[in-house]
């Protein structure tokens, strides 16, 4: 019987599976990047002959010991872009409630969404995210999963959300009393001045980051404002009164307060014609068309739905199914 120890490899491996999440930033600017394992292993073999007459026997040892190793120089995932870990934009995409998911902000902003929307409560002085108050956590808080993350991409993309420069707008949906929840708002969004768009004097200054106020509104005090560093999501009441998109950039509405159709069979006349007025009038006023309260579940129904929304020109398309809309608006 001997030993023999014969063999001694280096070799490089790609996992299949996506199994780490790699945090990096590259030298040319790139954001967060999620993807699937490389690595570098050793092998060591060692062979055991055992010699009885004619018959031989034959044991193997195996040891491997891999090493994730960072990846420089690509922008975005393995899924949801053109091409190797590039993401393409979505202008429709809007992540209702994004703050159920697990990643807030990023799990969006990796599938390309360039509309996110999360609900805030007035909370000792702060803005805790969460839908109901007993959602709400000392940690998850608006300037911790949203503006601090937001300002770290904006400067490593060279002044975008998004290399290409899409407009990219933060929804705050305000949960508590508009005034006081505004104001901390206020104050806390001039720590973040340099990444938003701003009214000044009748003056739309863009920005990175665009700030939609949404839910409870303190509209006649954001009306009163010289300055300021968000706007409002006005209501189609709001778009039959002919307000103005340096205010309202955005119309948003309950789809089931004016239609009953929602991606089964086709929808009836007196709605889609309605539907087209509502869609030219926010068109012709500058303003920005979205609907809640629409099917979000990705079924097949809600393609549907999400096709004819993106037919009839309705700019926003709300989801919770992020992957399904990135799918379906990717083709």
């Amino acid at each position: 019987m001997y030993v023999n120890v014969y063999r001694f490899a280096v070799y490089v491996y790609v996992s299949s599976q996506t199994i780490a999440v790699l945090w990096i930033r590259g030298m040319l600017g790139q954001r967060p990047v999620s993807c699937g394992t490389i690595g570098v292993g050793i092998e060591i073999g060692v062979r055991i002959e055992v010699i009885e007459g004619m018959r031989v026997e034959e044991m193997g040892m195996r040891m491997r010991l891999r090493f994730v190793v960072g990846v420089v120089g690509f922008w975005g995932g393995l899924v949801g872009g053109d091409g190797w870990g590039v993401t393409t934009p979505l202008p429709h995409g809007f992540a209702h409630n994004d703050y159920q998911h697990a990643r807030p902000l990023m799990d969006a902003v990796d599938l390309g969404f360039c509309n996110i929307e999360a609900d805030v409560h007035w909370v000792q002085g702060d803005l805790w995210v969460g839908h109901d108050p007993e959602d709400l956590r000392e940690d998850r808080t608006l300037e911790r999963l949203y503006l601090e993350p937001l300002l770290r991409l904006v400067r490593s993309n060279g002044g975008h959300v998004f290399p290409e420069g899409v407009p990219f707008r933060l929804f705050v949906d305000l949960k508590t009393d508009a005034l006081s929840s505004y104001k901390a708002l206020e104050q806390m969004l001039e720590r973040y001045a340099e990444m938003l768009t701003q009214y000044r004097e009748g003056v739309i200054l863009p920005g990175a980051v665009t700030v939609v106020v949404s839910g409870e509104r303190p509209v006649e005090y954001m009306r009163s404002q010289a300055r300021r560093l968000a706007f409002l999501d006005g209501r189609l009441s709001d778009l039959e009164a002919g307000v103005s998109a340096d205010l309202f950039p955005v119309i948003s509405d309950r789809w089931d307060d004016h239609f009953t159709w929602r991606g089964k069979g086709a929808m009836p006349a007196e709605e889609a014609e309605l539907l087209r007025r509502w869609v030219e009038r926010a068109r012709t006023g500058g303003h920005l068309l979205r609907f809640w309260s629409i099917p979000t579940d990705g079924s097949a129904e809600c393609r549907v739905f999400w096709e004819t929304m993106m037919e009839f020109g309705v700019d926003l398309i709300n989801t919770d199914d992020l992957k399904g809309l990135a799918q379906h608006c990717g083709g």
